[in-house]
């Protein structure tokens, strides 16, 4: 079974709303990324919806794809009342989408895809003027971050390897052209333990589903007594870095695309 299942998992999902948001001036620059048309998006493996929701207001429509059906639904429940949102319950790979789009947003998923497949398929849907971005979120080191990763590992499900590293994979990539990248200044951000224990359950390796009832809950109560020690006014405080990298995916891998919607 691929990681990737996980995020199907009920608890899963659940438990995302808990992740850190991605910082605001990273958002601001991909809302910048938009042509003046066409005003078409692409949320490629949108989770729920948190990207879709901030591009939503200043677009003519986002087409929003995961694989996850339980994403979906939260998704589509989250953004009750924003009628030009299109949730697609479908792989990257398969989905029937209406192109053309002015940008493609991948947030935190790229690394779940099969590149071979999604970079000549995004080459394909992309306007002439558009542009793709990848981008995502991350903690700056704490005092109780190896402490934490090494507790994580220990009781992680998960046994393969980690596809991460994207925009390394992607600058390398000789079907991709990098036209530019942006780290955020570090953001506070600050979170309750008990909820911040609940957002590396939304992580791939640590669903509850997946873990026993046991090793769930030595690994919040050994996780709490790492962590309470650092609460300042009952929360953690947290300082969240944004990355950005676009550019534009190159059309010179042979495989066909899956069919686009007219």
């Amino acid at each position: 079974m691929d990681a990737g299942d996980q995020f199907a998992d009920p608890s899963v999902v659940a438990a995302y709303a808990r992740r850190p948001p991605i910082p605001a001036p990273v958002l601001d620059r991909l809302i910048g990324l938009l042509p003046s048309t066409p005003r078409n998006v692409l949320d490629a493996g949108c989770g729920t919806g948190a990207v879709a929701a901030a591009l939503a207001p200043v677009v003519d429509r986002v087409d929003a794809v995961d694989p996850s059906a339980a994403m979906i639904a939260e998704g589509r429940r989250r953004s009750a009342g924003t009628p030009n949102i299109d949730w697609i319950h479908a792989t990257m790979e398969d989905a029937v989408l209406r192109p053309p789009y002015g940008l493609i947003a991948c947030a935190g998923s790229l690394h779940w895809m099969d590149l071979a497949v999604v970079l000549p398929r995004f080459a394909s849907v992309l306007a002439s003027g558009g542009t793709m971005a990848v981008l995502f979120q991350r903690e700056v080191e704490q005092p109780w971050t190896a402490g934490l990763r090494a507790l994580t590992m220990r009781y992680s499900t998960n046994r393969d390897a980690h596809r991460y590293g994207m925009f390394q994979r992607l600058a390398e990539a000789g079907d991709f052209e990098v036209r530019g990248q942006y780290e955020s200044q570090p953001v506070p951000h600050v979170q309750p333990v008990d909820d911040y224990i609940e957002s590396i359950h939304s992580r791939s390796g640590c669903s509850r589903e997946r873990m026993s009832s046991a090793s769930q809950a030595a690994f919040d109560r050994e996780a709490r007594a790492l962590l309470e020690r650092y609460v300042v006014n009952r929360c953690l405080p947290l300082r969240i870095i944004g990355q950005m990298m676009w550019g534009r995916p190159g059309r010179n891998n042979p495989r066909a695309s899956p069919p686009s919607r007219s």
